[in-house]
């Protein structure tokens, strides 16, 4: 580990070394998503051969030198999800800025190129949003994430689709002694059907990621249950919302959604304190 520097600095090196003399002697940059790149999209179709012999070189070599080193490894993740959503980034991502760290990086910065210096910035940044999100905040449970994200979206299209976000629809299904309108009956059972399934599919079996499913709650009905869902129930009638609804239309809930949407996250603040009191009436009565 102490070491390490040092073969980094002869590393950087060569690939130093490496990029001058694809410069001085072939003309050309050395960045290897552009070559690599122009060979998969078919824009370097006239430059095929020497394409392939850079890559040749990049795969070879190290084939003869990795029985030199003792511990030689990528550490790279076992997680699919994760190597084909970085490889797919990668990919994308280098050929839209058309460049990566030896094109942009190694060749740009070191001619002073603002382009190169400005890629670099901003991937040097994207990468360590990423590292700290994916390694730190996740835990580099991607997969987790990655199945949260598509019951979100999901959960989002149907509170669109349903009309769940159309405050309107909402207070005409709790309008029971005026112009009443069934809409949100039907999202309410069309939501129970898949869900009452899965429940039926849980017993006795554990979540695909591993883990437990939530236990079944409590029989016991206590008096935040009650006093908790008609102040619920109060505020969705007065405004319309709750709380997946406010999430799925912060796009274009306008000034109102996202008041809304503040007001709620507060009272969900000030709930404990709250809680606390509704606890002491009713242990005092």
């Amino acid at each position: 580990m102490q070491q390490d520097w040092i073969w980094g600095l002869v590393g950087g090196g060569l690939i130093g070394t490496a990029a001058a003399i694809y410069l001085l002697i072939n003309g050309r940059i050395m960045g290897a998503s552009g070559i690599l790149g122009g060979l998969v999209d078919g824009s370097g179709r006239s430059s095929w051969a020497e394409r392939l012999a850079f890559i040749g070189g990049v795969v070879l070599i190290p084939i003869v030198l990795v029985p030199i080193y003792t511990e030689v490894d990528t550490h790279i993740s076992q997680n699919l999800a994760v190597v084909i959503g970085g490889g797919l980034l990668v990919g994308i991502g280098s050929r839209l800025a058309n460049g990566c760290t030896s094109g942009h990086g190694v060749c740009g910065i070191s001619r002073f190129s603002l382009r190169g210096i400005v890629a670099t910035v901003f991937y040097l940044m994207a990468g360590g949003i990423s590292v700290l999100l994916f390694k730190h905040i996740l835990g580099g449970d991607l997969m987790r994430a990655l199945f949260a994200f598509i019951a979100g979206g999901t959960f989002g299209a149907g509170l669109l689709v349903s009309g769940m976000t159309d405050t309107t629809k909402v207070q005409g299904w709790l309008d029971v002694f005026g112009d009443w309108d069934p809409t949100l009956a039907f999202v309410l059972g069309g939501a129970i059907l898949p869900m009452a399934i899965a429940w039926r599919i849980a017993e006795g079996r554990k979540p695909k990621l591993g883990g437990e499913f939530p236990a079944p709650p409590e029989p016991k009905i206590g008096h935040n249950l009650v006093v908790g869902s008609l102040i619920f129930g109060a505020g969705w009638g007065l405004a319309g919302l709750c709380p997946g609804p406010a999430l799925a239309s912060l796009s274009y809930g306008g000034l109102g959604g996202l008041v809304f949407l503040v007001a709620m996250m507060a009272g969900m603040w000030a709930a404990p304190p709250v809680r606390g009191w509704v606890n002491a009436i009713a242990g005092s009565s």
